[in-house]
């Protein structure tokens, strides 16, 4: 049962969205209140597993009270008025802990209107298992000859990351030094749109290079690909005379875990390519993407790190990991870019 907690500040809203929300199977309104002092309480007492938040205009307050909810570690579905700055807030409001982001009907609207797009992201945010095991990925073709005897770069760091993953990449990805020797694969579970920015905003802030990974991009040495959103990000190996590299190829498969991109598909694709001299860290995230990926780094020798419960926001992927035995290390989110930088230099 998905416990849903709704805080706005118009009492109509609140018993509106509770009216529609009660009405669908699997799902219940726990409770409801307006941003007050009270509610933090309120909440504790309602004991919710998603939160739906107003975010007002200007939206600097309700990003605030976002970040002040990231003590519950609850997935949050931004309820908001469209208007042109919300683009502008975007990510912050993602780095801030929301999830989903649902438009508020236009005046005279008939709250209905809004009852399947609420529905879809209340229930994608909340469990993203898949009824049964994907089929494992086949690699496609790989272009390469018997003379091929190393790779560039020698290192690959495969990054998986969901719910409160912005600010955690923010955390890893700044560490990283300039002439870090490692390529860097990112997939942020984010919806359409979104990865450009963030790709954008991480580059702003850090030493290694950022950006939104293109069709037949390879793995550079300090450059960090992002996984654009709606498209899984795979990688097959190719050969320059006796120089080997891992190459972009985007698809649009049919979702994994009811994601696209998902962690496990670029890992896989990663792993066989770099083997040992690979590096798979799963962050804070819901859901079991990156058990898959996890374990084919293991099986090629690479290690694997997890961020640990304490500094995760949603401790859902990496406890999966761990579950299954594929944690090599579980550490605090602030260790974890010195670790592989440690892993890499040894």
């Amino acid at each position: 049962m998905i416990r849903v907690f709704i805080i706005d500040d118009s009492v109509l809203i609140r018993f509106a969205l509770t009216q529609l929300l009660n009405q669908e199977e699997g799902i219940v309104v726990v409770g409801d209140a307006p941003p007050n002092e009270d509610l933090f309480k309120t909440i504790e007492a309602a004991k919710p597993n998603m939160l739906i938040l107003d975010i007002p205009i200007p939206r600097e307050t309700g990003i605030k009270y976002l970040k002040r909810l990231h003590k519950f570690r609850l997935p949050a579905v931004v309820f908001t008025k469209s208007d042109k700055t919300i683009a502008q807030d975007l990510i912050p409001l993602l780095e801030a802990g929301a999830v989903g982001f649902v438009i508020k009907p236009e005046k005279d609207a008939p709250i209905s209107d809004i009852r399947d797009q609420l529905v879809y992201e209340i229930r994608h945010n909340i469990s993203r298992k898949a009824d049964a095991c994907p089929v494992p990925y086949q690699k496609s073709a790989i272009t390469k000859t018997a003379r091929v005897s190393f790779q560039s770069p020698l290192w690959c760091v495969a990054i998986g990351s969901s719910t409160g993953g912005p600010e955690a990449l923010m955390e890893v990805v700044t560490k990283f030094p300039e002439n870090f020797p490692a390529g860097i694969a990112i997939v942020q579970h984010m919806p359409v749109g979104f990865t450009t920015r963030f790709a954008a905003r991480l580059n702003e802030n850090s030493h290694v290079a950022v950006k939104e990974a293109a069709q037949g991009d390879i793995i550079k040495a300090g450059v960090a690909l992002l996984a654009p959103a709606d498209y899984h990000m795979e990688f097959q190996e190719a050969a320059e005379g006796h120089i080997k590299h891992a190459e972009v190829r985007l698809t649009q498969d049919p979702p994994q875990w009811l994601l696209r991109p998902t962690v496990d598909h670029m890992m896989m694709c990663l792993a066989p390519i770099y083997g040992s001299h690979m590096v798979g860290v799963v962050l804070t995230g819901m859901g079991e993407d990156g058990v898959i990926g996890m374990r084919t780094v293991k099986q090629c020798g690479g290690r694997t790190i997890v961020q640990n419960k304490e500094t995760s926001v949603v401790f859902g992927m990496g406890q999966e990991v761990i579950k299954n035995n594929l944690a090599d290390e579980v550490l605090p989110l602030n260790k974890i870019a010195e670790r592989v930088m440690e892993i890499i230099k040894s």
